[in-house]
């Protein structure tokens, strides 16, 4: 059952991984038509955007002349960086879990007779 629990999370996260890194493609790159309507990412972008903007106003008596696009990239970044990494990480639990044991045990076990 754990087996199972791992591989399905471990599909999800490198699904979501792959959907925020298509997310960050879609923000740094506008060359295509935007906003795209769904499953393009586009509209989640702008309203992280706009949540940056209004969480991070400009000064009283100030124009803000930069918006928030580059905080939405970073975001994008680290969402795929660690959502993918979450998934790597099941996966190579299980697997690792599967395939290491053995490996290991018969490594200290063809070595434990030596002399150091």
């Amino acid at each position: 059952m754990k087996q199972a629990i791992l591989i399905i999370f471990g599909i999800g996260f490198l699904l979501a991984g792959a959907y925020f890194g298509w997310a960050l493609h879609r923000i740094s790159s506008m060359d295509d038509p935007w906003p795209g309507p769904w499953p393009y990412p586009d509209k989640g972008l702008l309203k992280l955007n706009d949540w940056f903007d209004v969480r991070f106003p400009a000064p009283r008596g100030c124009i803000k002349l930069e918006g928030e696009i580059l905080k939405v990239r970073i975001t994008m970044l680290c969402l795929t960086a660690m959502v993918t990494a979450a998934g790597m990480g099941c996966l190579s639990v299980y697997y690792g879990g599967k395939n290491g044991s053995d490996r290991r045990g018969s490594f200290f076990q063809r070595h434990r007779d030596t002399d150091i």
